[in-house]
Parts: structure tokens; C-alpha cells; sequence
């Protein structure tokens, strides 16, 4: 129906009279009906923040732990890097001392072998000599 708002009211109060409504009567319930609403409001947001903590909370405190796992292994993948270069820098410096430590040891054998065979040499000549002048 198209009528004034104020008429439609006043139509519908004058139905309401009928059935023993007043004005404080209808204030009342429609205030009962927003106390009624404002419950469900307050029911409906704690579920809802239910639903956020069981679906959201949950994922995030699991995200939360997946970057910390990461930045552990970050961690752990630099210092492993650290050693690994350690080890290398070891492993060179132990290569120079072994081939350092070979030619050491090669230059004192061929001292050895040609002092040896100057030594046995000069032995083998005092022999001959011997055997020559000492008949």
C-alpha cells in the first residue's frame, strides 16, 4: 500500500489497539526483539572467533613454526658452509705440507743414495787398491 509513513503506522497501531496493544507495549517488544538481536550478535561473533582460532589460528601457529624451521636450517645450512670451507682451507694447507714433506724427503734420499754410492765407491776402490799393492 502507498501511504505516509506516519499514516501507515497509525494503521497498523489502530489494528494493534484491537488486540490490546499500547504504545509502551509495542516500544517494549520491539526493545526485547533488539536485546533479543543483540545476543545473537554476541553468539554469532564468538563462534565466528571460534571458527578464526580452530581454522586460522591453528594454520598460522603452524606457519609461525614452519618459518622458524626454516630459519634453523638457514642456520644450520651457513654454519655447515663455515666448516665445509674450514675443512677446505685445512685440506689445502695439509696438501702443501705433504708434498712440502715428500720433497723433503726425496731430496734427503738422494743425499743418502749419492753419498751411499760415493761411499761405496771410494770402498770399492780402497779394495781394488788393496788387492793390486797388498799381493
Amino acid at each position: 500500500m502507498n501511504m505516509e509513513e506516519r499514516t501507515a503506522y497509525q494503521s497498523a497501531f489502530a489494528m494493534a489497539q484491537t488486540m490490546g496493544a499500547t504504545p509502551q507495549h509495542l516500544v517494549a517488544t520491539a526493545q526485547h526483539y533488539l536485546k533479543a538481536l543483540q545476543q545473537e550478535e554476541q553468539k554469532f561473533e564468538k563462534a565466528l572467533s571460534n571458527q578464526q582460532e580452530s581454522r586460522i589460528g591453528a594454520k598460522r601457529q603452524e606457519q609461525q613454526t614452519l618459518a622458524n624451521t626454516i630459519k634453523d636450517k638457514e642456520t644450520q645450512i651457513k654454519k655447515l658452509q663455515a666448516e665445509i670451507q674450514e675443512h677446505q682451507q685445512k685440506l689445502g694447507k695439509l696438501d702443501g705440507e705433504i708434498k712440502q714433506a715428500d720433497a723433503s724427503i726425496a731430496n734427503t734420499k738422494n743425499d743418502f743414495f749419492a753419498s751411499y754410492q760415493n761411499l761405496v765407491k771410494q770402498i770399492q776402490g780402497d779394495i781394488n787398491k788393496m788387492q793390486e799393492y797388498l799381493k
